[in-house]
């Protein structure tokens, strides 16, 4: 049972609500599956977990939960129980182990036309594990979705030169444009700069002009050219010359 009031308060409705649908013959598999899953962690791991609430509510901070709790997440019918188990229980620094098989996971999901209703919670755990032996995979990831802003943020941080061209393709995508922009303004090295800063001059003067942009995109906007103005001479040679 979680630890502070207010989640004790969610947690005890929670499980009301599981008690009637295991009642009611909603999600059925899928609870047997939750039972089988906790019945092994209970009994490898020597944990106390009677119910789906329980994985939801509580990290198990044995990682040797993760092999057990990655076998049962491609078997769930409704992917809900899946991302939950992901977001209580893989958001951990560093562990390559979930991230590979995150990565496995990720592209059974493409291969079976689901990975849209995954994005989000897959985009937060990668950016949670930040796993950069993944770095190939995640650019890969953004280069073909126009989704996962998260980690293409995650890419500039981490300053990718193998992720720049993607990052830039993608300051022309509405819906990912703000953390395009703001993956760009975390490259300071000033060797891998006039590609991007191109790109940057390109979009300030055209694609300003041609996007209704909202304000917080106009604030990244901004912040992030604040940071190329020493360059900007030597871009306009490199454009006109």
């Amino acid at each position: 049972m979680p630890d502070n009031y207010a989640a004790t308060v969610l947690y005890k409705a929670d499980i009301e609500r599981e008690l009637y649908n295991r009642a009611t013959g909603v999600d059925t598999e899928d609870y047997i599956l939750v039972d089988s899953l906790c019945a092994e962690l209970n009994r490898c791991l020597g944990v106390d977990c009677r119910s789906f609430q329980d994985l939801r509510y509580k990290t198990i901070k044995n990682d040797a939960c993760i092999p057990i709790v990655s076998k049962y997440i491609p078997q769930f019918a409704n992917i809900g129980f899946a991302l939950e188990l992901i977001t209580q229980q893989f958001w951990r620094k560093g562990n390559k182990e979930c991230s590979s098989f995150l990565e496995r996971w990720t592209l059974e999901l493409k291969a079976n036309g689901r990975l849209s209703k995954a994005e989000n919670v897959l985009d937060n755990a990668f950016v949670k594990i930040q796993d950069k032996s993944k770095q190939d995979f995640l650019i890969g990831l953004i280069c073909e979705k126009d989704a996962f802003p998260f980690t293409m943020e995650m890419l500039g941080r981490w300053k990718s030169e193998a992720a720049l061209p993607v990052i830039i393709e993608r300051l022309e995508v509405d819906t990912i444009k703000t953390s395009a922009i703001t993956a760009l303004g975390k490259y300071k090295d000033i060797s891998l700069l006039p590609y991007p800063n191109i790109a940057f001059e390109k979009f300030i003067i055209d694609i300003r002009c041609k996007y209704e942009m909202p304000a917080k995109c106009v604030h990244y906007l901004e912040k992030a050219n604040e940071k190329i103005k020493p360059l900007k001479a030597q871009i306009k040679l490199q454009i006109t010359g």
